[in-house]
């Protein structure tokens, strides 16, 4: 079922439904955005009510990002001997892709007759500097309470490709976000320290810093006592190396209401929404730390880094990530 959601460059945009036990989901075909995800009647994601929002918010909220997430230092990467420079939009970095990301892209849609929806992008060569004409498709299918998320690409040069989906989760309700009783667990053992937003290329072990989240923690609380750690990034803004399954689990003392995620990608940012800036969302004015993002992805700029896997996707093959987001109550 789709609707009429705005249009974007000449394009009608529209909203997907897709429903599954008490979980539905609501998805763009502008940028794969996942608009809405209600659980027992409960707006659980941060959203916008126009396109023209969604742009102007410069949140990445909800995407399907590529074409690679996260940061890419310089906005320079080398490949096969070659040096490429992509488009940068964040100082001197490059972030989410470019300034033209897959998030401002509307994808051709496809409601299949088991109820997945499948969106398809073509990227051409050269797009935002990086090399191969890629097809991408993200394929959103709700099933019970889960919502499933699977990206999958090919390319007919060799070049780069990690996606993400960028939800802003605020299990107390989209309509009051906060972080004051959302706890979060994070089954990592270690993460990846930062200078800036970018990693400087250590793992280190989680014991006894901020960022020890193997058992429950208020998010809020701990970004209170995370002291110098997070200052420069007002809050979490960090790629942890989950060790299990589920990758993360979180829930709110006053919905109730418990998520856990579970992916085949190596890393998984936390982001605790500290730059987001103060704008009007769905039904309620958002703000700094108001909501948290669980990014499954590839290490920030792992292509300028040794010891990490990089998201390197060679000419004719066809990679495949999933994300599962589940839902349930404590």
């Amino acid at each position: 079922m789709k609707r009429l959601y705005g249009i974007y460059n000449g394009r009608e945009v529209y909203a997907h439904t897709l429903t599954g036990g008490d979980l539905t989901a609501e998805v763009l075909d502008l940028g794969g955005i996942v608009h809405a995800l209600r659980y027992r009647g409960v707006d659980v994601c941060l959203g916008f009510r126009t396109v023209e929002d969604y742009l102007a918010s410069g949140s990445y909220a909800g995407a399907a990002v590529g074409r690679v997430a996260n940061r890419i230092a310089g906005g320079r990467f080398t490949l096969n001997g070659k040096t490429y420079d992509i488009v940068r939009n964040d100082g001197e970095n490059t972030n989410h892709g470019g300034a033209e990301g897959f998030d401002r892209r509307v994808f051709d849609a496809e409601e299949r007759a088991d109820g997945t929806l499948a969106l398809t992008l073509v990227s051409p060569d050269g797009d935002q500097g990086f090399p191969g004409r890629l097809t991408f498709t993200a394929e959103y299918s709700v099933r019970g309470d889960e919502l499933t998320v699977r990206y999958s690409a090919v390319s007919d040069r060799d070049t780069l490709w990690a996606p993400t989906c960028h939800l802003y989760f605020a299990l107390s309700g989209e309509s009051a976000p906060t972080l004051d009783d959302t706890m979060l667990r994070i089954n990592a053992q270690t993460y990846a320290p930062i200078r800036g937003h970018l990693p400087t290329g250590e793992v280190r072990s989680v014991e006894g810093t901020p960022f020890d989240f193997r058992e429950y923690r208020c998010i809020a609380t701990a970004i209170a006592e995370g002291g110098d750690a997070l200052a420069a990034t007002g809050g979490y803004d960090h790629n942890f190396f989950p060790s299990g399954t589920p990758s993360a689990s979180a829930y709110c003392k006053s919905t109730g209401i418990k998520l856990e995620i579970s992916s085949d990608l190596p890393g998984l940012q936390l982001y605790t929404s500290g730059g987001l800036a103060r704008v009007r969302g769905k039904t309620a004015t958002y703000g700094p730390r108001t909501a948290f993002c669980l990014e499954p992805q590839f290490v920030p700029n792992a292509v300028n880094l040794s010891g990490f896997d990089v998201p390197v996707l060679r000419a004719g093959e066809k990679r495949v990530h999933t994300i599962v987001y589940r839902f349930s109550t404590i």
